[in-house]
C-alpha cells in the first residue's frame, strides 16, 4: 500500500471517529437538556395549576360541607380552570379516592403514573400510538381533600427537534468524511512529494547518475534527509571517482609489467 494512501486512511479514521465522538457527546447532551427543559415546564405548569385550584382554600367556606359536595365543588373549579387551559396538545385530568372525577386525555394517566402516597410529584414519558407523551402529576389536599392532578402533554415536537438534531449531526460527519477524503489525499501528496523524488533520484543514482541529487531545502525532516542523502551521494561520488582514478593508474603499470613478461617469455 502507498504510503500517501495508508496516511491517508489512518487519518481519516482518527478525525472520524473524534469528530463522531464530540457530534454524538453534543446530540446526547442536547437530547438531554431538551427533554428535562420539557418535563420542568411540565411540572411548573403543573404547579401553577394546583395553586390556581388551592384558592378554594381562601375563597370557599365548604370546610363544613359532607365529602361528595366538596368533591363536587373540586371538581367544578377543576373543570373550569381545565377548560381555559386544555389545548390540542396539553389535557388535564383529576383523580380523588382513586377514581376520574375530571378526564379528557387520550391516555389513562393514573394508570400510566400511579402516585405513591408519598409522593408530591412525578414525571413520565410515554409513546402511544407513535407520539410521544409526556405525564406530569401532583399530589395535594385542597378543602382537607386529598387529590391528584395530572397533565398529558404531546410533546412530538421536542422529539421532532431531537431528531432533526440527529440528523444534522450525521449530516455533518457525511460533509467532513466526503471534504477529509478529498482534501486529505491531495495534501498528503504534495506533502511526501519530496519522498517520491527521493526514491526516484535514489534509483538514477543506483543505475549510474552518480552527478544527481535532490537539493531539497525544507527546513523540516524531510529536508534534513535530503540533504543527508546528498550528502551520502556526494560521498559515493567522490569514492567511486577515486576508485576509477586509481584504476587508471594501475592500469598502464600492469600492461607494462605483462609486456615486460611476455618478451622474457
Amino acid at each position: 500500500m502507498k504510503l500517501w494512501l495508508k496516511q491517508t486512511l489512518v487519518t481519516l479514521a482518527v478525525i472520524l471517529l473524534s469528530v463522531s465522538m464530540c457530534l454524538y457527546h453534543f446530540v446526547a447532551q442536547e437530547t438531554d437538556q431538551l427533554i428535562q427543559q420539557a418535563i420542568q415546564s411540565g411540572a411548573r405548569d403543573t404547579a401553577v395549576f394546583c395553586d390556581h385550584l388551592s384558592t378554594l382554600e381562601r375563597t370557599s367556606t365548604a370546610y363544613d360541607m359532607d365529602i361528595i359536595t366538596r368533591q363536587a365543588l373540586i371538581q367544578y373549579t377543576f373543570s373550569t380552570y381545565a377548560h381555559l387551559l386544555q389545548t390540542g396538545d396539553c389535557t388535564w385530568s383529576l383523580v380523588m379516592d382513586g377514581q376520574y372525577y375530571y378526564n379528557t386525555a387520550s391516555c389513562q394517566p393514573m394508570e400510566t403514573l400511579p402516585m405513591a402516597e408519598d409522593a408530591v410529584a412525578a414525571s413520565r414519558i410515554v409513546e402511544r400510538g407513535g407520539t410521544h407523551l409526556l405525564i406530569s402529576a401532583q399530589t395535594m389536599a385542597v378543602l382537607q381533600t386529598p387529590l391528584t392532578v395530572y397533565r398529558a402533554a404531546n410533546i412530538e415536537s421536542t422529539y421532532q427537534h431531537i431528531n432533526d438534531l440527529t440528523r444534522a449531526a450525521q449530516l455533518s460527519l457525511l460533509g467532513c468524511l466526503l471534504l477529509c477524503g478529498v482534501l486529505l489525499p491531495l495534501m498528503l501528496r504534495k506533502t511526501l512529494a519530496p519522498l517520491r523524488k527521493l526514491a526516484q533520484i535514489s534509483d538514477k543514482i543506483a543505475c549510474g547518475a552518480y552527478e544527481l541529487r535532490v537539493n531539497i531545502s525544507a527546513d523540516n525532516e524531510v529536508g534534513e534527509l535530503a540533504r543527508a542523502f546528498d550528502h551520502m551521494a556526494d560521498t559515493v561520488e567522490q569514492k567511486i571517482a577515486d576508485l576509477e582514478d586509481t584504476a587508471r593508474r594501475r592500469s598502464p603499470t600492469r600492461g607494462a609489467a605483462w609486456a615486460t613478461s611476455t618478451t622474457a617469455g
